[in-house]
């Protein structure tokens, strides 16, 4: 006889696809709750200018499906790709929510319960579609603010501009999908490498060698060194295509912006899983945990640093009216709110903070902020 699952085992029938998005729900508002006082200072500002609140924020809200609706007039397959490429704005959104949407919590209690995997696909899409409503809100707020303006480039082109809208929408909704399942089925448990025969030169390693970059090469931490390198090279790229083709310089700075971001947290996350329950199972040694951390720290945001470096010069370089000032304050504020993102969230002891909105709070609050000063880079 199958076993009954948990819509069936409530008395009110409650399905855990209803449950789950309750719990997000009130989660999220919370956020919204926390991010009040930035929401009204922003409007204050935006308010303080010559073309007043509503003129500046009908501004960002155009600006976020400009390249989807200037693409009508390119070829269908350019659209195709600048659809897709669109929609990785929800991802990058699902990604700096993940903690709302999938606590580590929930990954026990959905082992202790017996739920349909329809149930749980149902409620992984309820809460990504929560977490982007606010998302396709500003796009459907952009979209009217073309439609009234009705720019000449579109030529009429409103209806493959819509469907291409809808294909992004619906490919956001995709990646946040597989984001919060690949979060469900992420190995919780590495395997233990095999130990090595003690040598004459043992001594002489020292603890940096052999508590964080052997385990990165050989060890457990080989995820962690896959996404130090991969990050790395992205960001490096990054650059590159900035001093090669400068005149979409400040959409490459704010792309910069939101990779450094994600590839620093979950740079951060790998570090914490893989290298956290080896440097406590060396307490015994004579070593310093603090020191262990710091590496930690300083690795999750090794590729920020190096990929910052690079972007400064190559961006140098390219002159076309640069703002060093700007540019500087930018990825200023790029490494703090990182910085902030990895030493407030991580405890001595290598778990993680409890609290994900504050979490949450300062991931999305450097993306913002980050993204804005980008955007001023160059006039």
């Amino acid at each position: 006889m199958p076993a009954p699952s948990l819509s069936d085992s409530t008395p009110s029938r409650l399905s855990y696809a209803r449950m789950r998005l309750r719990w997000c729900r009130g989660a999220l508002v919370d956020l919204l709750r926390r991010w009040a006082t930035y929401l009204v200072v922003g409007v204050m500002v935006l308010g303080s200018s010559g073309n007043g609140a509503l003129a500046a924020m009908s501004g960002l809200a155009a600006w976020s499906v400009f390249p989807l609706f200037r693409a009508t007039a390119q070829s269908f397959a350019v659209l195709a790709a600048i659809a897709a490429l669109h929609s990785c704005a929800g991802a990058v959104v699902v990604w700096g929510l993940r903690p709302l949407l999938w606590p580590r919590q929930w990954l026990e209690a959905e082992a202790a319960l017996p739920i349909d995997p329809r149930d749980r696909l149902r409620s992984d899409i309820a809460v990504t579609g929560f977490a982007l409503v606010p998302l396709f809100c500003v796009y459907a707020a952009g979209a009217m603010v073309w439609r009234t303006q009705s720019p000449p480039w579109m030529r009429g082109e409103w209806v493959a501009a819509l469907a291409a809208l809808v294909v992004s929408t619906g490919l956001s909704l995709l990646w946040g999908v597989l984001i919060v399942r690949h979060l469900r089925h992420r190995p919780r448990s590495l395997a233990r490498t095999k130990a090595s025969t003690p040598s004459a030169d043992a001594s002489r390693v020292s603890t940096l060698r052999a508590l964080v970059v052997a385990p990165l090469l050989r060890g457990p931490a080989r995820r962690s060194a896959r996404m130090l390198m991969l990050g790395s090279a992205v960001l490096l790229g990054i650059g590159g295509v900035l001093w090669r083709w400068p005149a979409g310089a400040s959409w490459w700075l704010a792309a910069f912006a939101a990779l450094s971001l994600v590839v620093s947290t979950r740079l951060n996350v790998l570090v914490t899983d893989e290298l956290a329950p080896l440097h406590q199972h060396a307490a015994c040694l004579p070593v310093s945990l603090h020191a262990l951390l710091r590496a930690r720290r300083w690795l999750a945001l090794l590729p920020q640093l190096v990929g910052q470096v690079a972007l400064c010069m190559l961006a140098s370089r390219s002159g076309h009216g640069l703002r060093p000032a700007v540019l500087i304050a930018d990825m200023l504020a790029l490494f703090a709110g990182s910085a902030a993102q990895v030493v407030f969230t991580t405890q001595v002891d290598g778990h993680r903070a409890t609290d994900p909105a504050h979490r949450v709070s300062y991931w999305l609050f450097t993306l913002v902020l980050g993204v804005v000063l980008a955007t001023e880079v160059y006039p």
